[in-house]
């Protein structure tokens, strides 16, 4: 009968701690919920709202058993205190200090808690949790909730990542490409679509590129013999695309004459040659020389030649040193017939005409009709030169012979 009644009361007791304990454990198990399906959504992985559950249901069952087991079992001492405070004045707390003694005033105790208890109802033992399980429990029910609802739109696709909603929208920048020539150069700079047919030129104000776009594709072109060097950043292919644009563009185009070719001035500079040595200027001086020594025949001696007779004054015979006949005075002295200053350019001629002729015969090189203008120069001064030289001085010596 005894053990009846108290049970009665004992089983209200442990439903509060039972209570209790599944609260608590819940709390934890949903703290865990929270964290991990949180982390998940924001780090945009779907799978971590499977784990998050799976967490939930272990670490809730653990911990409400261990709150249980190490903190809301009640003993007997703590449902007869509980019992007591329902107005039996430690009724119970005594009886159970007594429990095994059969003495006559331990039996007299039991029989007056008994009757007192039969006039007290056990429901009056009400289930007491206190407001601070239930607040934590309510806040972490509805976080729960909530993140298991986003959680599951999320892993659905019809919400974005955490990650990606709470970021700010970035508006991009927009910047300019200015691209243009450097001043003193020749040239000009268009838009680089693959049609040389309708070029376009580039903008003088610059194009606005939205950062991280790429610029228009541009070609630099040089004018008239002058040529490309590089952009001012060190670009060296006149063609450009700046790609992926993150700040303001100012280049210019370098454009420099172009140098001469050396084989064009090479053949300036044998032209030249050739015309100061035409041989209608050669025959020209030979025919000079001619008409002097003809003057010489008519008895018109030149001016300062002291022996213009050709002769010696003693036997009337040709003066041994030629540079003193009247021969060697059909020579023309002028500077055109002159080499260094000192040398007559006939008395070298010899030597320049046979070498002339050996290099033409070994070489195989040049070519045939090279070779023939070759020879038939040589061979104009070559006329000319003996109509001022040797018939000058055949005359000389029958001059003298009369």
């Amino acid at each position: 009968m005894e053990r009846k009644i108290y049970e009665k009361y004992r089983k209200r007791i442990v439903k509060e701690g039972i209570l209790k304990s599944v609260l608590l454990g819940d709390i934890i198990g949903l703290a865990v919920f929270l964290v991990t399906a949180f982390f998940s959504w924001f780090f945009d992985y779907k799978a971590g709202l499977f784990i998050a559950l799976a967490l939930f249901g272990v670490i809730s069952t653990a911990a409400t058993l261990l709150f249980y087991f190490l903190r809301y079992r009640p003993t007997v001492k703590q449902v007869a205190c509980r019992i007591d405070a329902l107005g039996l004045e430690e009724r119970m707390l005594t009886m159970t200090e007594l429990e095994g003694d059969d003495s006559y005033i331990a039996r007299a105790q039991r029989e007056d808690t008994i009757r007192a208890l039969g006039s007290v109802d056990h429901m009056l033992l009400k289930i007491a949790i206190s407001a601070a399980i239930i607040v934590p429990f309510c806040i972490c029910c509805v976080l729960g909730l909530g993140m298991a609802t986003v959680g599951s739109l999320h892993v659905a696709g019809i919400i974005p990542s955490g990650l990606v909603t709470l970021t700010p929208d970035y508006t991009p920048g927009v910047f300019t490409a200015i691209y243009s020539v450097e001043e003193g150069g020749e040239g000009s700079i268009i838009y680089w679509t693959g049609d040389w047919s309708s070029p376009t030129p580039v903008s003088e104000t610059g194009d606005k590129v939205k950062e991280g776009e790429d610029a228009k594709a541009v070609y630099a072109i040089p004018a008239d013999d002058w040529v490309f060097v590089c952009w001012s950043d060190g670009w060296g292919n006149p063609y450009r695309q700046d790609t992926v644009v993150d700040e303001d563009i100012f280049v210019q185009a370098i454009f420099e004459p172009m140098d001469p070719d050396p084989e064009d001035s090479e053949a300036e500079d044998s032209a030249n040659s050739e015309e100061n040595s035409d041989p209608s200027q050669e025959g020209q001086q030979g025919q000079q020389g001619q008409e002097g020594q003809d003057g010489q025949q008519d008895g018109e001696p030149q001016e300062g030649d002291a022996q213009g007779e050709g002769k010696d004054d003693s036997n009337g015979e040709p003066s041994a040193n030629p540079g003193q006949s009247g021969a060697s005075g059909a020579r023309d002295l002028s500077s055109q017939q002159i080499v260094d200053g000192q040398t007559y350019y006939g008395d070298q001629f010899d030597d320049a005409y046979q070498s002339a002729k050996d290099r033409l015969s070994s070489d195989s090189n040049i070519p045939d009709d090279l070779k023939g203008h070759i020879e038939d120069y040589y061979e104009s001064i070559e006329t000319g030169g003996e109509t001022g030289r040797d018939g000058s001085g055949s005359e000389g010596g029958s001059d003298s012979g009369d």
